[in-house]
């Protein structure tokens, strides 16, 4: 579990720095080139890898792709990114306590998987735990509009939805997750980018300072192609409910990263944030069904 900890950790420092671009860029312009420019890169290391262009099934495998990005790369993104251009990095990560429950049930719906009764208890220790902290940030943004909340529990339903049917395509054996990660980003990118340009955002483009730029190659490196690889690889290895917990991680390393640049304060709530985290991670390993791993190519 000891990579899980590290994704998140990295994916909390590529919000807070995407949070400091969408003063100057819109989400949908973001989405675009950090996804273009990272299925990019990601393909080009699949095709040198693999030595070949082919891919199995390949009408097929479009099709679920395009279902995936839809979901992901593009709703899930752009949607996340419009509430983190209104509210704060912590706040936008700290809503992901719903995240558990809301795999859960779409687990059950749309995969016919159930958890025991000790899984249970283990999503409510995790979402208990980090209670608190929620209700603290609520507090100090008393201002917080509707909309971008609205946006943010949107983005968990269809990103939930999106992962769920990328795991099925990768269970196929077909389809390594650089391919499958690639895919998604590209036509993630593409979509964006169609509605940047129709919106003119594309623009933007020619007021980024020199250290914007660095700001959106680090979002792209860390985010969209190290964190949405090493993501999709998970999902290969464990169950995307056992995944949908570990986000509890981000707010935590969100405020640890804002106690070690910005010397914030941190108070009790995260400590025992953390504690039940980790309590919930390992109640929830002990007693998580055993499922047939999946060959990565």
């Amino acid at each position: 579990m000891i990579p899980v900890f590290f994704l998140y950790a990295f994916l909390a420092s590529s919000y807070m720095c995407s949070k400091t671009l969408l003063d100057c860029i819109s989400p949908m312009l973001l989405t675009a080139i950090t996804s273009l420019g990272a299925g990019a890169l990601l393909l080009s290391a699949y095709i040198y890898h693999k030595r070949t262009t082919c891919v199995p099934h390949f009408s097929q495998f479009l099709k679920d792709m395009t279902i995936v990005a839809l979901c992901t790369t593009f709703g899930a993104t752009v949607l996340r990114y419009y509430a983190l251009s209104c509210v704060s990095a912590f706040f936008v990560t700290l809503v992901m306590v719903f995240d558990p429950f809301i795999t859960a049930m779409l687990s059950y719906f749309l995969q016919g998987i159930p958890c025991n009764i000790y899984q249970i208890g283990a999503i409510c220790l995790a979402v208990g735990g980090t209670l608190p902290l929620l209700t603290s940030e609520l507090s100090v943004s008393g201002s917080l509009q509707l909309i971008p909340l609205a946006a943010l529990f949107v983005a968990l339903v269809i990103n939930r939805m999106g992962w769920i049917h990328a795991q099925k395509v990768l269970k196929q054996d077909h389809y390594s997750p650089t391919l499958v990660t690639a895919t998604n980003m590209i036509i993630g990118g593409l979509l964006s980018g169609v509605f940047a340009i129709s919106n003119n955002y594309h623009l933007q483009v020619l007021t980024l300072t020199s250290s914007q730029v660095c700001k959106i190659m680090y979002v792209l490196t860390i985010n969209n192609v190290l964190c949405s690889w090493g993501y999709t690889y998970l999902l290969s290895k464990f169950s995307i409910t056992l995944l949908s917990i570990t986000e509890f991680l981000t707010p935590c390393f969100v405020a640890l990263l804002g106690w070690l640049l910005w010397s914030d304060p941190i108070d009790w709530k995260l400590v025992v944030a953390l504690i039940c985290v980790s309590l919930g991670l390992f109640l929830f390993m002990k007693f998580q069904r055993r499922e047939t791993p999946v060959n990565v190519n």
